[in-house]
């Protein structure tokens, strides 16, 4: 994942989620997934010190985050072995800020110290999926590889690049169907 803000963009390689899929028919789907970012050792931090703003209320870290995403897909190619999709949605963010609630400048010094405090945020914007499936043992197992956009505000945007395995529920639904 990547997170891009106002005052550059930062690699988080760690995350997890699952993402359940209901089809309304061959080309249209519809998502509903949780992830959770683990954004570092001290239980999930990410410390941004890389900006040179130093005013009350600056963010200078995230962590704890976690993210519910819905989204309607559109699959572009839906073969026995292929899947290309892509879909627009909204999520819902929520976690932690490290902000800026006192600073001083250190006498002597060009240094400046501050202190830092949390806070509770909560975040919802539009996503957009783009991605590659591969159907293997009879479609019943999916690899694959997905992306998702995150616009939660103008200076809060993620960008996820996922690996991707699945199971396909459905697929004895299908001998059970021809059966009847």
């Amino acid at each position: 994942m990547f997170h891009h803000s106002k005052s550059g963009m930062y690699f988080i390689p760690e995350q997890v989620g699952i993402t359940a899929i209901r089809h309304l028919n061959n080309d249209i789907s519809f998502d509903l997934g949780f992830q959770t970012w683990f954004l570092g050792k001290d239980g999930g931090s990410m410390i941004v010190l890389a900006d040179d703003e130093v005013a009350i209320g600056a963010i200078k870290g995230r962590h704890s985050y976690k993210a519910f995403d819905g989204s309607v897909r559109y699959n572009f190619v839906n073969s026995k072995r292929h899947n290309i999709y892509g879909g627009i949605g909204m999520s819902y963010v929520w976690g932690q800020v490290k902000y800026i609630s006192a600073f001083s400048k250190v006498p002597g010094y060009l240094d400046i110290q501050y202190n830092l405090s949390n806070q509770s945020v909560h975040h919802t914007g539009v996503n957009f999926l783009a991605g590659y499936n591969l159907k293997i043992a009879k479609e019943r197992i999916n690899l694959g590889m997905s992306s998702r956009y995150r616009v939660l505000s103008r200076d809060l945007i993620y960008y996820d690049v996922n690996f991707n395995i699945g199971y396909n529920f459905n697929c004895f639904s299908k001998k059970a169907k021809k059966s009847n």
